[in-house]
């Protein structure tokens, strides 16, 4: 295997590059669309399923660093703990998140409302941990 791309990208981005595809660096990002870089599994902002993710940072050995956070807690959602969707967070920032080990108030029936809440909750820490606005965006 070469690793390089054999054929010029069909999106073709902000700048001339032909190749465009996950930033130029397919190893690092997967993104089935061509459009934006999407962290694998067991990397940092990771979006994924609990599960997934928690076996990801074993394997890579973010165990320690990192945890999934859950969009939508197990408390106003029917779905089953394991197949949740999630955050893969640094443990510094899923602790200041208003559901850390903490439930939201808000009406269990309109998950709409928690959803949106928890994407503003984590754009703002994200933010104030200075990741990126495009990263913010693509992974959220």
């Amino acid at each position: 295997m070469v690793g390089r791309f054999t054929q010029e990208d069909t999106y073709r981005g902000d700048g001339l590059n032909l190749y465009a595809y996950c930033r130029n660096n397919h190893v690092r990002y997967w993104d089935p669309k061509g459009y934006a870089k999407l962290a694998k599994a067991g990397e940092d902002l990771y979006v994924g399923t609990y599960s997934k993710s928690r076996y990801a940072n074993k394997k890579s050995g973010l165990l320690n660093t990192h945890t999934p956070h859950h969009a939508v807690q197990d408390a106003v959602s029917k779905t089953s703990h394991g197949k949740g969707i999630t955050v893969n967070l640094r443990k510094d920032l899923h602790e200041k998140t208003e559901t850390c080990k903490k439930l939201r108030n808000f009406d269990p029936n309109d998950l709409r409302k928690h959803i949106a809440a928890d994407i503003y909750d984590l754009r703002k820490i994200l933010e104030d941990a200075r990741y990126s606005r495009d990263v913010i965006n693509t992974q959220l």
